[in-house]
This record gives C-alpha cells, structure tokens and sequence, in this order.
C-alpha cells in the first residue's frame, strides 16, 4: 500500500507568501488614511457636542458659559478644552475656580490632530444666556486638521446664533 503525502511545496509557499506580501503592502496605506479620517471625524464630533453642551447649558442656566482652551498653551484646542460657567458676561480667556464652575473638560484629543480656530479670541468661545454667541462680530470657524496633507480636514462653523455646523475642507487654512 502506497501511502499518499499531502501538503505544500516549497514553491507554492514562495509563490503564496510573494502574493500576500505584494496584497498587504497595498492595503496596509490605505487603512493608515482610514485610520486618520476617523480621527478627524471623531475630534470634529467631540468638539460639536462640546459646543452644544456649552450652548445648552447656557440657556438652562441663563448665564454665560465659555469653552476655554485647558492646555498649558493657551492657543493650542489640541491640547483639550474646559466648559465653564462665567461670572463676567461678555465671556473671558481665563477659568476662574474660586468663581466659576467647570462643568466638563475634554484632554483626550488624539494624537496627529491640530485644531485652530479664526476668532479674534482663539483661546475661547462664549455663549449668552440665549443661547448666542458673546462678543462675536461674525461666525467663529474651527479648523480640525490632520498632519497630512491629503486629509480630509474639517471646517466648524459656529454662526452668531450659536448654531454649530460642518464641511470637509481641502488644505487646513492655518
């Protein structure tokens, strides 16, 4: 009785691991620009609830309620950002804890992510008792970037009334 040896050749395994090393190096790219997309939508998302949160509880609270950037620098959204009841109406840079509230503070901003924003005021944005924004000549922008170029950064929009929106932009305008 001849006993039949089943299994693979040298050669078909070569031929098989050539095929699937030339597989992965097409798809391991493109999940890297799935990967930052998804970063972008989830930091633009993140920074749209935080801005209805603070609209809303402006309203509920009838004062004025900031969000101001939490990093140590005072210019850079990417390093978090912290909703505040505001003592002073027009709104201010500053979270004063002896007499303002924090009522939430976002840190965890992913990596490879800048976010920037037009107003004169870029450290802050406040908003009215009714919901409008505080001291704001015309619609305030945030600028959600990826570090590449090719990404599909975001732009926020905020209007005069507090109301937040979106659209993807080309090239990150700061």
């Amino acid at each position: 009785m001849k006993k039949e040896i089943s299994g693979f050749t040298l050669v078909e395994l070569l031929i098989t691991l050539t095929v699937l090393s030339i597989t992965v190096n097409f798809v391991v790219p493109s999940f890297d620009s799935l990967i930052r997309s998804y970063k972008l939508r989830a930091e633009t998302n993140n920074l749209i609830a935080s801005l209805y949160l603070a609209k809303s509880e402006a309203i509920k609270r009838n004062q004025t309620i900031t969000i101001g950037v939490a990093g140590a620098k005072q210019s850079r959204w990417e390093e978090g950002w912290q909703i505040y009841t505001d003592v002073e109406k027009n709104g201010n840079t500053d979270f004063n804890p002896s007499e303002d509230k924090l009522i939430k503070k976002i840190v965890d901003v992913k990596q490879g992510i800048y976010i920037a924003s037009n107003s004169q005021q870029n450290n802050y944005i406040s908003f009215r008792h009714n919901g409008m924004l505080a001291g704001a000549q015309r619609q305030i922008s945030f600028y959600v970037c990826g570090i590449n170029e090719n990404d599909k950064n975001r732009e926020v929009m905020v209007s005069l009334m507090g109301r937040p929106s979106v659209k993807t932009i080309g090239k990150c305008p700061v």
